[in-house]
């Protein structure tokens, strides 16, 4: 009866013990759990706050870029804007360049096609007076020689009619030589030696004294100088045509 007693009390004791040890088991699990929970809200709000903080840098560097981005965009925009202005003030620059010189060039041309127009029609003066030279001494020396050779069968107004030629060719001679070839220095000299012999052959057609008129020797003599006076004007005439022609 007492080993049962004593069996009963140790049973009890231990039953006792077991469940102390479980519910203090239990309360420190719960505590433990309830510790693990607290550390992990921490863990989190810590996490939280790190994210947080870490996205706030990430924004404001990200912000910082943009701000930079834009800056370089803007400073971007405007040396394009004046790179732009620049080359547009070059090229109306290059145009109004290119107008002037058509427009100079234009003046140019018409400048030297009045001009090449001008020398040829100059060229064109030239030649004709040339040729009205040389017709002119031709004419002369004719008329002349009508005179000289045909003077005992000529009336007095007949005479007078080649005087007058005589003396109007020799004038137009002159005037030719003046206004067209006053630089042929050699020409000049022929002409002037023409119009000397031209002038003491009109004072003996114009002379009274029949022994002058009729004396044939005279003009003969003075032939010689009209003639080779004549033909120096000729050869250069003919010379000064053929250079005109191969220009």
């Amino acid at each position: 009866m007492e080993a049962q007693t004593v069996i009963s009390f140790l049973v009890g004791l231990i039953g006792a013990g077991i469940g102390a040890y479980v519910v203090s088991y239990f309360k420190i699990s719960a505590q433990i759990t309830a510790e693990t929970n607290h550390i992990k809200e921490k863990l989190e709000q810590i996490y939280l706050k790190k994210n947080q903080e870490e996205s706030a840098k990430i924004d404001a560097v990200t912000n910082k870029i943009d701000e930079i981005l834009e800056q370089q965009r803007a400073i971007t925009s405007t040396n394009e804007a004046a790179k732009i202005d620049v080359l547009t003030a070059k090229m109306d620059q290059v145009v109004e360049q290119q107008k002037n010189i058509t427009t100079t060039t234009e003046t140019i041309k018409s400048n030297v096609d009045i001009d090449n127009w001008r020398k040829k029609e100059n060229q064109i003066l030239r030649r004709d007076k040339i040729e009205l030279l040389y017709t002119k001494i031709t004419q002369s020396s004719k008329i002349r020689r009508d005179f000289i050779y045909g003077q005992h069968t000529l009336n007095e107004e007949r005479k007078n009619e080649i005087h007058e030629d005589v003396a109007n060719i020799s004038f137009e001679i002159a005037k030719i030589i003046a206004l067209y070839f006053g630089k042929e220095e050699e020409l000049v000299k022929h002409v002037n030696e023409f119009i000397d012999v031209q002038k003491i052959t009109l004072r003996a057609m114009n002379k009274n004294d029949l022994n002058i008129k009729n004396n044939l020797d005279f003009f003969e003599n003075l032939d010689d100088s009209y003639l080779k006076a004549t033909t120096q004007m000729k050869e250069y005439i003919i010379n000064l045509m053929k250079e005109e022609l191969e220009d």
